[in-house]
């Protein structure tokens, strides 16, 4: 007796409903809802097997790969049947959908990648950095010819914005179209601009001018700290020099006891000279160079004289 083993439909029919002869006796909104089910698991297995990629790599894995194969595989569906729904209820292909899954990370892998490029630009930067103000402007795609920055920066920061952008682009047309899309995990440049578009609704130099402009300025903004911090050293040491100089003018007037034996000036100004010092001299001058110096106590006539020759002296 010949006995046959009925056939089971495939994965994807039995799990949404999607026999040929169910899907036939369904109206618009079950048929919709159906669909969308299949979708969505579509989507859930992909964002799972792009998380186990990631945990898992695997040296054979090329930028071809695609976790499409195995989705068809798991659902028992092939690419252009699935295809075809997609296309129906989300306008995507079933591969444009994967891309689109992928591509959610694309803004930070595009950071990291020109942050990269553009560390290698520093040193060229560095050395035109003299010279930016007195350059030509490159024309910028987004800002048009010699278009000013939006938020008011200056010639040098213009100069300097475009002639990234303008490194940036290059490294992505013309013959670095099909490098560039594979550095970033893309079987071609159609694919990486669309998955761009699809996930984020921007285009890849939309989003390249976003991180030139950062690495910009932060390019500006460590030579402002740079400079900054060589303009204090140079004050500190500006101000130690004055105050050890004023300390020697010191001892040098001064006589003993206070800061020890010294030419001093009190042999060179008689009584007159002294008198029309100390008309110039206030008191508060007086005391104030009494505190610099950390002198306490009643002066003597001796000690007062030689202070209104040091405030006469640093007068003039």
């Amino acid at each position: 007796m010949n006995m046959t083993t009925p056939t089971l439909p495939p994965r994807w029919q039995e799990l949404f409903g999607l026999e040929p002869h169910i899907e036939a006796a369904m109206d618009r909104d079950e048929r919709r809802e159906a669909l969308n089910q299949l979708v969505d698991e579509v989507e859930r297995l992909a964002r799972q097997e792009f998380a186990h990629a990631a945990q898992h790599p695997d040296p054979r894995r090329s930028f071809m790969w695609d976790p499409l194969d195995h989705i068809c595989n798991v659902l028992e569906i092939s690419r252009v049947k699935l295809s075809r729904y997609t296309l129906e209820v989300t306008g995507l292909r079933a591969h444009e959908i994967t891309d689109r899954i992928k591509a959610a990370a694309l803004p930070e892998i595009l950071r990291t990648h020109y942050e990269k490029q553009f560390a290698a630009l520093v040193p060229i930067l560095e050395t035109m950095f003299p010279l930016l103000p007195a350059l030509t402007p490159v024309p910028s795609p987004t800002r048009g010819e010699g278009g000013t920055p939006d938020d008011g920066d200056d010639a040098a920061f213009e100069h300097a914005l475009a002639w990234t952008e303008k490194a940036f682009r290059e490294s992505r047309t013309g013959q670095a179209r099909i490098i560039f899309a594979i550095q970033l995990g893309y079987a071609n440049p159609s694919r990486l601009f669309k998955a761009c578009q699809f996930a984020h609704g921007t285009t890849i130099p939309a989003l390249e001018e976003e991180c030139a402009r950062t690495l910009v300025q932060k390019f500006f903004e460590g030579r402002k700290a740079a400079e900054g911090s060589r303009k204090d050293a140079k004050a500190q040491r500006t101000e130690k020099g004055s105050r050890e100089e004023e300390t020697a003018v010191a001892q040098a007037v001064l006589p003993s006891p206070l800061l020890g034996e010294g030419p001093g000036v009190r042999g060179n100004a008689g009584p007159d000279a002294s008198a029309e010092r100390g008309a110039k001299v206030c008191d508060r001058d007086l005391e104030a160079l009494k505190a610099e110096l950390g002198l306490e106590g009643e002066l003597s006539s001796e000690d007062r004289e030689a202070l209104e020759a040091m405030l006469s002296e640093r007068a003039a």
